[in-house]
């Protein structure tokens, strides 16, 4: 879906300039680099020609210093386009670290492909991509390059500051447009208000920055975009692959796109008799609903689409019926016209899936942030959200991808702003049982159960999903154990009622216990990793941001080998920290030791002050689950 998809790479413009012979300071000198910096954008301009509704132009110069290999990605020339963007005028060239010109890229070294991604059918996506191969560091790569766009939705961003370890010393960002189109701009972590000039029946914009990183990438913080200064910028008209549309407002936008469904819905008299007879008997709209989407998940499969204004509108369901695929668009569409079919009410919806642009501004209404397309369905009792990409996903089952994110519901009146809702920590479930068998030698047979529900049903899915071969090589991967072999296993998925991925295995280990003269060593932390503890960080400055919300318990139960007894059982835990909650229990009898432990962790976020803590919480999880059931044997 083209929602995000703007045409190009920010990489950014002007007038072409040889770093040879240029000003001293842009031959960076060890000393002016600071900490943690692994490229240097020395000089990096933008400047956007909106001409009109239509039509605009971006010219892009940059002069990139790369320190290291890890900063490599900074030099890294990519530009995206297609038949509404043509790119002209690109020039690239390298220097070493005195500035003297060691290689001009020629036009035929430079790669251009179709952006095929392994599931688009149809896509006019094309790429062109140069990777600097220099084998001395620093180096310094300069290149330009500018955009014709023949139609626009979305304007270009301005993001300076493109990753973490990278610094700028300048750059510049400025808009050129007519009074009349009403150009729009947001500022973002940036409150340096935009220089503004006039010119005969244009208006001028520019921001400049400079001096400004690195941003050090500390454990569990925010992602980079929330942290850097931005400026964002949308248009109230725009007119793309003969389509004129508003963004005024999110009501206009959804209009707009609303626009794009009409006539799209309608099905052969085949497929209609087939819905008919699906829901024949059925008097509750949900189940129907339910009826349908598993039909639509038996007969389609998802491709991706990316054409023009193909981006944006669906293909026609008859096409998709007879075709039997389609994107999220399509297959959202074609949803609907079997549910309209059945006399229930839906309506198309989009939203932000993992790759879209996290950050979203209700007061801001640009085609900056959806990517993804699904249905809600208003039951007169509650409603569902129904993802029509998934052969596999339960009616009603939204990702952790698209849970929680901001959508907008389009209607023939307009678009209306709304949040998908998300799964509460307590339903987001990874339950493992293990009963242990252990030996006199430190063997042990294990038969393992693990229970995915929730938002953790998704990572339950894509391991049901796999051949027999793959889930036993990825379990292999899983497990943290030595000396082991899975003499079973398989999956089962549970679509109905109390919806979940349950995986049974029976596992044998030939060294789980320690021996140790009479005694054993048996710990209760079995199959699974322990807790990556981050490290230390002084003067922290970002937020700590917990990105997952879940509550995950396992319990283990030990059988006590004939011979032997309890000597030392593991403490018990209870941890309460404002950061999530855990408990450790220990529950035993003559036979058998069972340890039930469990995490309840919130999505959330902290003041930097607060890392410590949070980081010996880790600490003590990772403490109580190093302990060790010892038995010893019996004279």
């Amino acid at each position: 879906m083209k929602f995000l998809y703007c045409g190009f790479v920010l990489l950014v413009l002007a007038p072409f300039f040889n770093l040879q012979g240029q000003d001293s300071t842009l031959i960076l000198k060890p000393e002016m680099v600071k900490k943690k910096t692994d490229a240097v954008i020395v000089l990096s301009e933008m400047e956007v020609f909106v001409k009109t509704e239509s039509s605009l132009k971006v010219s892009v110069h940059k002069i990139v210093k790369i320190l290291n290999q890890k900063g490599e990605g900074a030099g890294t020339f990519g530009l995206h386009y297609d038949k509404f963007v043509i790119p002209s005028d690109i020039r690239i060239q390298i220097f070493d670290v005195s500035g003297n010109l060691i290689k001009t890229v020629k036009e035929k070294e430079i790669q251009d492909y179709s952006q095929y991604d392994g599931f688009s059918m149809f896509t006019d996506n094309r790429m062109k991509y140069y990777q600097p191969v220099v084998g001395k560091y620093p180096y310094t790569v300069e290149y330009s390059y500018e955009l014709n766009f023949r139609g626009y939705v979305a304007l270009p961003r301005w993001s300076p500051v493109p990753d973490y370890n990278i610094e700028v010393k300048q750059s510049s960002f400025s808009v050129e447009f007519d009074t009349l189109l009403n150009i729009r701009y947001k500022l973002v972590n940036f409150d340096q208000q935009p220089a503004i000039g006039t010119k005969n029946a244009t208006r001028q914009l520019r921001w400049d920055l400079k001096d400004t990183g690195p941003f050090e990438d500390e454990p569990f913080s925010p992602e980079i975009f929330t942290r850097v200064p931005s400026v964002l910028l949308a248009c109230n008209k725009f007119e793309y692959d003969g389509s004129t549309g508003d963004l005024t407002s999110w009501n206009s936008f959804g209009y707009w796109i609303s626009s794009l469904l009409r006539g799209r819905q309608e099905l052969t008299e085949a497929t209609r008799e087939k819905v008919n007879s699906l829901v024949s008997g059925l008097s509750d709209d949900r189940e129907k609903a339910r009826v349908l989407y598993e039909f639509l998940q038996e007969q389609m499969r998802y491709v991706s689409i990316q054409l023009g204004i193909g981006g944006f509108r669906p293909f026609d369901a008859s096409d998709v019926d007879k075709w039997g695929y389609g994107d999220c668009k399509a297959l959202s569409n074609y949803y609907l016209a079997l549910l309209k079919v059945a006399g229930i009410t839906g309506i198309y919806t989009v939203t932000v899936s993992d790759g879209g642009t996290p950050m979203f501004y209700n007061d801001f209404p640009a085609n900056l942030y959806f990517n993804h397309v699904i249905v809600c369905l208003p039951f007169e009792k509650d409603t569902a959200w129904v993802e029509c990409t998934s052969n596999y996903f339960p009616f009603g089952f939204m990702s952790k991808s698209v849970a929680g994110n901001p959508a907008l519901l389009v209607t023939p009146e307009g678009g209306k702003l709304v949040t998908v809702p998300s799964i509460p920590a307590i339903e987001n479930n990874e339950f493992r049982r293990v009963e242990v068998n252990v030996g006199n030698d430190g063997s042990a047979d294990l038969e393992l159960t693990i229970t995915y529900k929730g938002l953790q049903l998704s990572h339950g899915i894509s391991n049901f999903v796999m051949s027999h071969e793959e889930q036993e090589k990825s379990l292999y991967e899983d497990f943290e154990m030595n000396d082991f072999v899975i003499s079973k296993h398989a999956y089962s998925f549970n679509k109905t009622g109390n919806t979940s991925v349950v995986l049974t295995a029976s596992v044998l280990c030939n060294h789980l216990a320690t021996i140790s003269g009479n005694r054993l060593f048996i710990p209760f932390r079995i199959l699974d990793s322990p807790i990556k503890i981050p490290e230390k960080v002084e003067n922290r400055i970002t937020l700590v941001e917990l990105q997952s919300s879940y509550f995950d318990c396992d319990t283990v139960l030990i059988r006590i080998p004939e011979g032997f007894s309890i000597e030392s059982l593991p403490k018990e835990y209870s941890l309460e920290p404002e950061f999530g909650k855990y408990h450790l229990q220990i529950v035993t009898d003559q036979k058998q030791v069972t340890i039930i432990k469990s995490l309840l962790i919130e999505e959330n976020q902290f003041p930097s002050e607060k890392y410590e803590a949070f980081r010996e919480f880790l600490i003590a999880i990772n403490k109580a689950e190093k302990q060790k059931l010892i038995l010893r044997k019996r004279e």
